[in-house]
């Protein structure tokens, strides 16, 4: 019986784990920089280490394009919430800035 019951509450914590990043609200006003959606929306989760302080993300060289950063951010991903609220242009920037701050492998 215990184990049952210490089985059913890992499930439920990890199950409210993965909702709680399931979206983002944030929307950034029109005149907002990269650098501002960047340390509004990513800098929780995406920061860089002591040996590439500016390099907030590492990613696979086919991922490494404008196309498909804006999807991920959209729509989000496994441990990545979506941020529906970002415009098209907004995606165009933060894409810039992620490539541009980002270690491709």
């Amino acid at each position: 019986m215990f184990p049952l019951l210490k089985m059913t509450r890992i499930t439920v914590v990890a199950s409210i784990g993965l909702l709680a990043a399931c979206s983002n609200d944030y929307q950034p006003s029109e005149n907002t920089t990269e650098q501002e959606m960047y340390e509004a929306a990513c800098a929780s989760c995406h920061t860089g280490s002591a040996e590439a302080p500016n390099k907030y993300w590492a990613m696979d060289s086919k991922n490494a394009n404008k196309t498909y950063i804006s999807y991920k951010v959209k729509a989000g991903g496994l441990r990545m919430p979506k941020f529906p609220n970002m415009s098209t242009n907004d995606l165009e920037k933060l894409s810039v800035f992620v490539l541009e701050h980002s270690t491709i492998k």
